[in-house]
């Protein structure tokens, strides 16, 4: 069976990549597992990132990279686990914020970049991961 989105019903290109809808200033978990070229799940010796307004071409945060150990930095709102092969990242609304609000909504584009150890080889690799995000304004006559 074959799924007719609305963009399709619009005459719009199915987009390669899931369109993730965010309201601006809400939190955002994103979910990262680590495995190898076999399948075989690792954990990764770094990980950084980077959150892009593509709307705008502007810079929103970062790049960033995570402490192995895990905890928040002082300086960074950002909180993370200790490596391991699956992470949940929270990233905390006010990173999540629209670069000019009366636009309603902008693309945003989160690149993740980790660094593992391969299972057979014991060579390190590098993972590459990008996910796209509508994020949106909610338009209110009081502004809350």
């Amino acid at each position: 069976m074959v799924m007719i989105s609305n963009r399709q019903l619009q005459g719009q290109p199915t987009l390669p990549y899931t369109d993730n809808i965010i309201w601006a200033g809400q939190d955002v978990f994103p979910t990262l597992t680590f495995v190898d070229r076999l399948q075989v799940p690792v954990v990764p010796t770094s990980l950084k990132f980077e959150i892009d307004d593509l709307t705008n071409a502007v810079s929103m945060f970062g790049p960033y990279t995570f402490p192995p150990a895990g905890g928040n930095i002082p300086t960074v709102p950002i909180g993370s686990p200790a490596f391991a092969t699956t992470m949940l990242i929270q990233i905390p609304p006010g990173i999540m914020q629209m670069t000019y609000p009366f636009q309603g909504s902008q693309i945003v584009q989160i690149k993740w970049q980790a660094t593992a150890l391969d299972s057979i080889t014991s060579q390190p690799f590098t993972i590459a991961k990008v996910d796209i995000i509508s994020l949106c304004e909610i338009a209110t006559v009081s502004g809350f």
